[in-house]
């Protein structure tokens, strides 16, 4: 239990609670009470709040691309979708991926979001390795260490397509 004090001034009081001392507190949810008296001590109402204790980093577990490592002149015909997995992040928060000075976002849902990657975007891309970064931060601003990558763009694969025909003989 912490305790500190400060004097009414004009129906108000101002209280600066030094950083250090939160420093021995969990993470996780804070219950603070303020008790206030008047000059003769008679208490009124205990006034009560909650405050968060958030210092965990989130974190951008993986990113997967619906092509995979290498898109090519087929798959760059349709659109294609990033599914970002994370941890320690609130659903509604944003995680950005950065590709080719173009940003695209999407929010958490249960330590996922799935970002869309429209048509005109993929066959954008130079021929040659693409990078990109995610970058994610949570309710509290704590900032994800930023994740890069790298996938292939390939023009040059050629897609193979079987057919078979039936004959009646």
């Amino acid at each position: 239990t912490l305790s500190f004090s400060g004097v009414v001034t004009a129906g108000e009081v101002s209280i600066e609670i030094p950083s250090e001392a939160f420093l021995t507190l969990e993470e996780g949810a804070i219950e603070f009470k303020a008790h206030i008296s008047d000059y003769a001590g008679n208490p009124a109402v205990p006034a009560t709040g909650n405050l968060l204790k958030d210092t965990i980093a989130p974190v951008i577990e993986s990113v997967d691309f619906s092509f995979g490592s290498t898109l090519n002149n087929v798959e760059d015909d349709e659109i294609a979708s990033v599914t970002v997995v994370t941890s320690h992040l609130e659903d509604g928060q944003l995680v950005e991926l950065e590709i080719d000075n173009t940003l695209f976002a999407a929010q958490v849902n249960n330590d996922q979001a799935v970002i869309i990657l429209p048509v005109e975007t993929l066959q954008s891309f130079s021929e040659g390795g693409i990078d990109y970064t995610v970058n994610a931060n949570d309710q509290s601003g704590n900032h994800a260490p930023t994740f890069t990558g790298q996938f292939s763009y390939n023009t040059s694969i050629v897609s193979v397509i079987e057919t078979t025909s039936e004959t009646n003989e």
